[in-house]
């Protein structure tokens, strides 16, 4: 089973049609990168120096078009060191201009709750 998510995991990194934002504080740490393989619609999350979110609270990544309301690509906690790495679907068929980060109530939100305190705009890789 480790090999198949090992596996799985390159290959969303490595595919021809991947995308990637840089998320990042607009003053220091903590910062997070995402790669979005297009083809297979799967996200991967790397946040670092990201601490835990207190209780009852979790992270939530959001992806927006422009002009659009963000969609949640689904939510994550960090290692008690401040890092993650995590796998998501992203739905079929949409495109995003920005990845961005917010800190919501567990289980997530439908709508950002709080302004986005991690924020970066996609490019190919």
């Amino acid at each position: 089973a480790s090999v198949a998510e090992r596996d799985s995991l390159l290959a969303t990194f490595l595919g021809p049609d991947v995308r990637t934002v840089a998320l990042s504080a607009t003053d220091q740490p903590p910062s997070a990168r995402i790669f979005w393989n297009t083809a297979t619609s799967t996200i991967i999350v790397a946040a670092f120096d990201l601490p835990p979110a207190p209780e009852g609270r979790t992270y939530q990544l959001w992806g927006i078009a422009e002009g659009g309301s963000p969609v949640s690509l689904g939510t994550f906690q960090t290692a008690a060191d401040g890092t993650a790495l995590v796998q998501r679907a992203v739905p079929a068929g949409t495109d995003f201009q920005i990845g961005a980060v917010t800190e919501e109530p567990t289980g997530g939100s439908p709508q950002p709750t709080s302004a986005p305190f991690l924020v970066g705009t996609w490019t190919d890789a």
